[in-house]
């Protein structure tokens, strides 16, 4: 449940080689909690700042009642240390606006969930207001064009998933395409949409449950752009 030998490692693609960088056992006896005693500990949603100086991680652990909790963390590769990002609320997705920035969603879970511009160094928050990024989805962003972004809803009542476009520069939100999606696929075979830009911005592209296949869809959007 919380190994000491094991936890986020650095791999080299190119010679296989590898490195313990974070124990879990470690990140556990960071200001632990009643809640992480006798629970299951995990990462999730590695992410490498675009100087690959750092990376963002969650820490998360489901306690003996199977409740589950969730907090973001920085690793700063350089100095070898880990520094907590955000308070103890729900943390969910994230993606890197520059360096010093990222895009997160976070919040009361289930009760609300907002888009934040969080700085990495002096932890400042930002909240993004929009009707259309007040719940969870799944942001990303071209550092090489960071006025763009692009992310998506999980299914409303009616099944339909929506892909959000946000230009800073424009100061537009919009929906721009919606897709429908089977209410009986639900837990391992669901299909959340993770939206992806092209290096210049003007192709995304998007998992899909369309006709009960998965499949990846490429969206041209260079006419929102």
């Amino acid at each position: 449940k919380e190994p000491k030998n094991d936890g986020i490692w650095l791999v080299s693609i190119e010679n296989q080689k590898k490195k313990l960088l974070i124990k879990t056992h470690d990140v556990i006896n960071f200001e632990n909690t009643p809640s992480m005693s006798n629970a299951f500990h995990y990462f999730n949603h590695l992410l490498f700042s675009p100087d690959g100086k750092k990376f963002f991680f969650i820490h998360a652990w489901n306690d003996e009642n199977g409740e589950r909790f969730t907090r973001a963390f920085i690793y700063f590769i350089e100095n070898a240390k880990f520094e907590k990002l955000l308070p103890n609320l729900h943390v969910s997705h994230c993606c890197w606006e520059s360096n010093n920035t990222l895009i997160v969603t976070f919040g009361d879970y289930p009760n609300k969930t907002n888009y934040y511009r969080v700085n990495i160094y002096s932890k400042d928050l930002a909240l993004i207001e929009s009707n259309l990024l007040n719940k969870d989805g799944h942001p990303y962003i071209n550092t090489n064009k960071n006025n763009i972004m692009i992310t998506d809803t999980y299914p409303n009542r009616l099944s339909i998933q929506s892909l959000i476009l946000s230009n800073s520069n424009k100061k537009s939100i919009k929906v721009i395409s919606r897709f429908y999606h089977n209410h009986h696929l639900t837990g391992s075979y669901r299909c959340d949409l993770h939206p992806r830009l092209s290096y210049d911005s003007k192709l995304v592209s998007v998992d899909s449950s369309l006709k009960d296949v998965r499949s990846m869809c490429v969206i041209d959007i260079s006419k929102f752009i």
